[in-house]
């Protein structure tokens, strides 16, 4: 029986600063049946912090911090489960820095000869030193972990390159994969699991992207939903050869057993 529903944001949820129809009706719904709704996210530029004051006053108002895994938070604790005492030179601003800092990590500024760690999320304020600061720590042997590789992060007014056109710079240039939390790597959901003690078979994820959310779903193994309005079209799954278990226009539509 599902017992955890994973909805992904932007596209699904809410666009932009618009929370999508018939959302708050589908999560008081499920809610009501005793079910628990996450939400989850790729994006690393706001904290969870900032994630929950923007449900909440889209009238999603049982919206805790616990209900939010983004790829910042992803990250953060990947680092601090699996190097506790690291020194982490961050390429990134907003979330994933305060996500770091609440999770005790030492940040790099920069000018340390090496550290332990790079780790990657979207970077308005992109610089070449960074990159070079990056491309020297990499090259002598810090582990390289990108918060999500994705092309493009949506705006209100437009698309603007996402983390992944800086992951890529990086990976291009010293030859070095990096370990990537965000959608489609399946680590999220598995943190998911793991902090709410539920298995693959009691999570279902919903969502509009069929190459991070139902790939990432399909990959994990649990039972999973595309969403259609957002990122891909329904002729899209045979373009890509990716299906999900279900298709819906709206979370309206949304029946469970």
């Amino acid at each position: 029986m599902i017992k955890v529903i994973i909805l992904d944001l932007d596209g699904t949820v809410y666009k932009g600063n618009q929370i999508l129809p018939y959302v708050k009706a589908a999560v008081e719904n499920l809610l009501g049946r005793g079910k628990k709704v996450i939400y989850l996210t790729n994006a690393s530029m706001k904290t969870r912090e900032e994630i929950k004051e923007k449900l909440i006053q889209m009238g999603l108002y049982s919206t805790k911090l616990g209900h939010i895994y983004s790829s910042g938070y992803g990250t953060a604790r990947y680092i601090k489960c699996k190097f506790p005492h690291s020194t982490v030179y961050a390429i990134t601003e907003g979330g994933l820095i305060q996500e770091l800092e609440d999770q005790a990590i030492k940040i790099s500024d920069g000018t340390e000869p090496s550290v332990d760690l790079v780790a990657v999320g979207i970077d308005s304020q992109l610089t070449y030193e960074k990159l070079k600061a990056g491309f020297r720590y990499i090259e002598n042997g810090a582990k390289f972990i990108a918060s999500n590789a994705d092309k493009k992060y949506p705006l209100e007014e437009e698309n603007v390159p996402g983390a992944g056109s800086i992951v890529s710079a990086l990976e291009y240039s010293t030859g070095v994969k990096p370990f990537v939390i965000g959608k489609p790597s399946t680590y999220l959901l598995e943190l998911i699991s793991k902090e709410l003690k539920v298995s693959k078979k009691e999570m279902l994820l919903i969502g509009d992207n069929l190459l991070t959310d139902i790939l990432c779903a399909k990959k994990f193994g649990c039972k999973n939903i595309f969403i259609l309005g957002g990122v891909h079209k329904k002729s899209d799954i045979k373009k890509l050869k990716i299906k999900p278990d279900k298709t819906i226009k709206n979370l309206g539509e949304l029946a469970l057993d």
